[in-house]
């Protein structure tokens, strides 16, 4: 008896643990028609104020009459939702901006201007861990992306050539402050 009462319990852990959650969700379809609706989510299990990163990779599910309707991140061109924390989050795809990379996916705005600064999400087929890319576009259509094993550095001088007061500060930057070298030269 004692066996199956500890199994039920740790079962309602694992269940109270991965709850869904629904946040609330805008986007815009490839056909220019715009959803406003939830969008289910499931917080991570050790910080619940972390938002999964993962939840629009291929596609998402959205409250639609009661129930879940599965919408794929092909269709969507425009999307933003408030995460958990109350921060407004925006995505965009290749037929929003067309100086995006040409893939599949939705990318999330960290900064636009003169050189926009997006997050490429993208899950790794071995262990199913969410990865992610720095990508830098800037407005004449040039990009660098930036992976895990490659250099901010480099990436980013073909960027800022036409600045050439940011290159010394793109020569001593630490690696936190790739982020002030995108502002100033957004000003």
């Amino acid at each position: 008896m004692t066996k199956f009462l500890l199994i039920g319990l740790l079962l309602g852990i694992c269940n109270f643990t991965n709850a869904q959650v629904f946040v609330d969700v805008k986007f815009i379809t490839n056909e220019n028609d715009t959803v406003v609706s939830k969008v289910k989510t499931f917080p991570n299990m050790f910080n619940r104020k972390i938002f999964d990163n993962t939840t629009f990779i291929n596609s998402f599910k959205i409250q639609s009459e009661g129930k879940l309707k599965k919408i794929r991140v092909s269709d969507v061109k425009y999307l933003e939702y408030t995460d958990y924390e109350g921060k407004k989050i925006k995505m965009m795809s290749k037929q929003f901006n067309g100086n995006l990379p040409e893939y599949n996916i939705l990318y999330r705005v960290v900064e636009e201007g003169k050189i926009g600064w997006y997050q490429a999400y993208y899950m790794n087929s071995y262990d199913r861990s969410a990865n992610v890319q720095e990508v830098f576009v800037k407005h004449d259509g040039n990009y660098a992306i930036v992976g895990i094993l490659n250099s901010y550095r480099k990436k980013l001088y073909p960027l800022i050539e036409d600045r050439p007061d940011l290159i010394p500060l793109l020569d001593n930057i630490s690696s936190d402050g790739f982020y002030d070298i995108i502002k100033k030269y957004n000003q």
